[in-house]
């Protein structure tokens, strides 16, 4: 009872990582939507915690800030309450990302010297390092991100912005899933059954496709693609973007072409939606057993919702809100995938 009780404790920690991991995905898209990313041209990973406290560190700031591409090509004759504007909300997410890291080291430390970790399982020690170590790959290539952005151009590269962003799903997919590992009630598994494997293969290959058109979806942004059409379900009135092949390199306006990443986006989420929403169907029809049968529906009614929000995203020109909802959207959703594969390894699995 007592390795029950450290390992529903060890599971609701690494929940809470996870937790905070969407809330910096969150913030991090907002802080884009806003361009406040680059207002902070420093990274000071110690001293940088504490943010500008009197009129003169608010004016050095600001003056630090004048000298990047920003301020100088968009932002030029931006008042000291503005530049504060857009400096808070970067300053939330760097200062959110330090926290993450504070629970983690605090909750490990803990568990590490109560001899929690060596009693649970022998492997979560290793597991917990490559948490740790996942965690500062986010923290440094935020600020690659960031860097790209303060050379000569006032934007952060689409490819940078996107390996930041995959690197916190998989951050949030690995501390979630361990914590899922750690409550499976071991007296509920169930003899091996086959005909779960190749819904269990389908929804592996969901996840991976959330995980592909979530990557487009940052290029996307990055390269500010959502603007370029604002129509659905057609592309200003074609199905797809005009000027398909005008990069000479034909593979590189898959990357790099404005409306044909928008319009990869759009086929992926179509792709994807349709996988996610066959889960749904599928839980029905093999009759899942509860509670699995639930996180199969909520993935599958999700499936619907994602879409949704990123029609709604382009046709209001993307708005903060949708656009919000929408980065917020694809983690639920991943989230859904992770619980729902668990479950339903949880019933696929030899006694």
């Amino acid at each position: 009872m007592e390795i029950k009780k450290e390992r529903d404790c060890v599971a609701f920690w690494l929940f809470a990582i996870a937790a905070m991991v969407m809330v910096m995905a969150v913030v991090g898209a907002i802080t884009r939507l806003t361009e406040s990313g680059l207002s902070i041209v420093e990274w000071r990973p110690i001293m940088g915690a504490l943010p500008p406290m009197t009129a003169g560190d608010w004016a050095h700031a600001f003056e630090v800030y004048k000298t990047s591409p920003q301020y100088l090509l968009v932002n030029h004759g931006m008042t000291l309450a503005e530049f504060k504007n857009i400096f808070w909300w970067e300053w939330i997410h760097r200062e959110w990302g330090r926290l993450i890291g504070l629970v983690f080291a605090m909750g490990a430390i803990w568990f590490w010297a109560r001899g929690s970790v060596k009693r649970i399982d022998d492997g979560l020690g290793k597991n917990l390092i490559a948490i740790l170590i996942l965690g500062l790959m986010q923290g440094v290539m935020g600020w690659l991100m960031v860097a790209s952005g303060l050379v000569h151009e006032p934007s952060v590269s689409h490819y940078r912005l996107a390996a930041h962003l995959v690197l916190a799903v998989a951050l949030y997919i690995y501390t979630l899933a361990l914590g899922c590992s750690l409550i499976v009630d071991q007296q509920t598994i169930r003899t091996k059954d086959q005909k779960l494997l190749p819904l269990l293969k389908h929804s592996y290959a969901a996840l991976g496709m959330v995980i592909v058109t979530l990557i487009w979806g940052a290029f996307t942004a990055g390269l500010r693609a959502g603007l370029v059409y604002n129509t659905w379900p057609l592309m200003d009135g074609h199905w797809t973007p005009d000027g398909f092949w005008a990069l000479p390199s034909w593979w590189k306006n898959y990357f790099e072409n404005h409306g044909v990443v928008q319009y990869v986006h759009r086929m992926l989420a179509y792709i994807t939606s349709l996988m996610c929403m066959s889960i749904g169907l599928m839980t029905y029809i093999r009759k899942i057993p509860q509670p699995a049968a639930q996180w199969g529906y909520a993935v599958g009614a999700m499936g619907l919702v994602q879409p949704a929000l990123g029609i709604v995203t382009v046709l209001t020109h993307v708005d903060p809100h949708p656009a919000v909802m929408h980065q917020a959207g694809a983690f639920v959703l991943i989230g859904l995938l992770v619980v729902w594969i668990t479950q339903l390894k949880q019933l696929n699995r030899r006694p």
